[in-house]
């Protein structure tokens, strides 16, 4: 299905005259078609102490980039489809795939809903959050998560939120096991003031993993969102999770998230984020106990200048057996639009992990030169 979500995105693209279709499907909508290409060099493409490996990689890809809106309704849309080519290692040579979706509206004055659909298909791990908690070996993967949140306002001050996640996690190597979850949510929101936000917390979380069973847990919580300024804001939660393992144990993990964001206009934003909790892996039937930080910074600097900042730290602990491991990763780059069509861009990555089963982890370096063109 996913290839085939891949595929359409393609035809639009070579379809000639990408408007025509843009007025066909949606009526007043904006379709861009992009070309991608990138230079990188890494030096641990297979992320690996004792086998590592540096090489230049070339990247040559499509994307396709749509948006429409009415009224009360609008839909946002992204995919990409790139051929990663080694010059040395050719069988690390893999095809990266990736799409997203939203959709949102308002259906009347007081209610609002967003539905999102996000699908990726890779050998290399996504992001530093991807790598913490992963095999050390790389593997080809695809996770599909669709999300589906509905607002309704009971008053000026009171809102009611009703949330649904679906994801799914498939693995090419046998040692990793299939998964997949279901997620349900429920949270009220009072505004004690202009400022001041309070909030309750409930979810529902079945994890299945194949043909070994489910981990259920449920979560209450209770939390707070406060303005310091129209822009500056921070995001509070603390709770407990209640579990049920495989072997039918009850566990009990505490949960806490805080978030301070900033958002001083629609092109720049700074969030710096810390979580602790308990909750079950992707790729083992385990539960992990890890605390987190990430700090993503993003900054339209000139006109046609912007720069990012994204860093993560994570420490953790599988609850069976008892493995740690830590993360710690730093990514920076800048973008430069030389004209209404054409952008280059230039990042700098940096991870390094330890974990008690993987030896000594790894240690990894790359450098992306890219240029994007819009037709």
């Amino acid at each position: 299905m996913a290839r085939i979500f891949t595929f359409l995105c393609l035809i639009l693209f070579l379809g000639g005259n990408h408007r025509v279709y843009a007025s066909l499907l949606f009526g007043n909508a904006e379709i861009k078609p992009q070309l991608l290409l990138n230079t990188v060099y890494d030096d641990n493409i297979a992320y690996n102490k004792t086998n590592k490996k540096a090489d230049f990689r070339q990247d040559l890809g499509f994307g396709l980039k749509a948006n429409f809106a009415r009224k009360a309704y609008g839909l946002d849309l992204a995919a990409n489809i790139i051929r990663r080519t080694y010059n040395k290692y050719n069988k690390f040579n893999n095809t990266f795939e990736d799409a997203s979706l939203k959709i949102y509206g308002e259906p009347s004055g007081v209610s609002r809903f967003i539905l999102t659909d996000n699908f990726i298909h890779s050998v290399d791990p996504f992001s530093f959050e991807d790598e913490f908690g992963n095999s050390q070996e790389r593997t080809s993967y695809w996770r599909n998560t669709i999300g589906l949140q509905y607002t309704q306002e009971l008053s000026r001050r009171w809102n009611m939120i009703f949330g649904y996640a679906n994801s799914i996690n498939d693995y090419s190597r046998k040692d990793l096991i299939d998964s997949y979850y279901n997620l349900f949510s429920y949270e009220t929101d009072y505004a004690l003031s202009s400022r001041l936000v309070v909030l309750a917390y409930y979810q529902f979380l079945d994890y299945h993993y194949e043909h070994l069973g489910d981990i259920k847990s449920q979560r209450l919580a209770a939390g707070s969102r406060y303005y310091i300024t129209n822009q500056l804001y921070w995001d509070f939660r603390l709770g407990e999770d209640f579990i049920t393992t495989l072997d039918k144990d009850k566990k009990r993990g505490d949960f806490l998230s805080a978030t301070l964001t900033n958002e001083p206009d629609p092109n720049s934003q700074f969030s710096l984020s810390y979580s602790r909790q308990t909750s079950p892996s992707y790729y083992s039937q385990n539960l992990f106990k890890s605390e987190r930080i990430s700090l993503s910074w993003v900054r339209q600097l000139l006109e046609r200048l912007a720069a990012n900042l994204n860093a993560f730290w994570g420490k953790g602990r599988y609850t069976e057996g008892g493995t740690k491991e830590d993360t710690v990763g730093v990514g920076a780059g800048i973008s430069f639009e030389i004209n209404r069509q054409m952008r280059f861009s230039l990042n700098y990555s940096f991870s390094y992990k330890t974990s008690d089963t993987l030896g000594d982890g790894y240690r990894r370096n790359a450098v992306t030169l890219g240029l994007r063109y819009e037709f």
